[in-house]
């Protein structure tokens, strides 16, 4: 014998089955709305066993700026992702907290806005916050508890965009100056804004030219010859030196 809410729900998913087959004759239904009305887990498969149980976890943020020629910031955002890669035995719950507390415009979903307070406190803002399907937005709407049961493997657990309160890593001031008419001078200076217990790898600057520029030269003050070899590729006669 069923009870009414086994009942309730059973017809109600054989009604949503049933307009779903109409409006998409000879389709399957999207696994991700099967998933949500018969909370069937259909990300992970059961028996997956490891010797020893293993969780890696990186964040990728980049950061896109817009600077007028004055130096005043017209645009920038940081674009983030968090990327999860699984070793799990069995149907673990994972739970993940997050150091600064969100709070959630009343009315929105977890996938729209996620507001925050003014500078300098323990809040943030973030717009476009969306989440793997194995995240359970009730959770996360009653506590901020990133609850989910994982996949197996590597995926995607969430993706966020930041457009308030960012913390530019470096400040670029460059100027420009003719030299007649077949000679263009650029001097570009790069200041770091970031602790000085911190350091950046990598860095590399690209500076625009004509296309039918004839020869360049770089001096640096640093021995960045290495990082800068995308840039004296493209302008192909450019010279480095220190």
């Amino acid at each position: 014998m069923r009870t009414p809410s086994e009942t309730t729900s059973r017809s109600s998913t054989s009604c949503w089955m049933r307009r779903w087959t109409t409006e998409n004759p000879g389709g399957a239904p999207p696994s991700q709305l099967t998933s949500q009305i018969t909370g069937a887990i259909d990300w992970r498969r059961e028996g997956i066993r490891y010797k020893r149980n293993e969780v890696y976890l990186d964040v990728f943020e980049s950061v896109n700026l817009l600077m007028s020629s004055t130096g005043t910031v017209l645009r920038n955002e940081v674009a983030g992702q968090v990327v999860m890669k699984t070793l799990l035995t069995g149907m673990p719950e994972c739970k993940l907290g997050l150091n600064d507390k969100l709070t959630m415009q009343k009315g929105d979903a977890p996938s729209a806005k996620v507001a925050g307070q003014k500078r300098g406190s323990r809040e943030v803002e973030i717009d476009d916050c969306t989440f793997h399907r194995c995240v359970r937005l009730g959770k996360f709407d009653a506590d901020r508890t990133i609850t989910f049961i994982p996949p197996d493997g590597e995926f995607e657990l969430m993706k966020y965009r930041v457009t308030e309160n960012i913390n530019l890593p470096f400040k670029i001031m460059p100027a420009y100056q003719e030299q007649g008419t077949t000679r263009l001078s650029v001097t570009l200076k790069l200041a770091s804004l970031f602790s000085p217990r911190l350091f950046a790898t990598n860095v590399v600057i690209k500076i625009p030219v004509c296309a039918r520029i004839y020869n360049s030269s770089f001096l640096l003050c640093l021995s960045a010859c290495a990082n800068l070899s995308a840039v004296l590729d493209a302008s192909k006669h450019g010279t480095c030196s220190n």
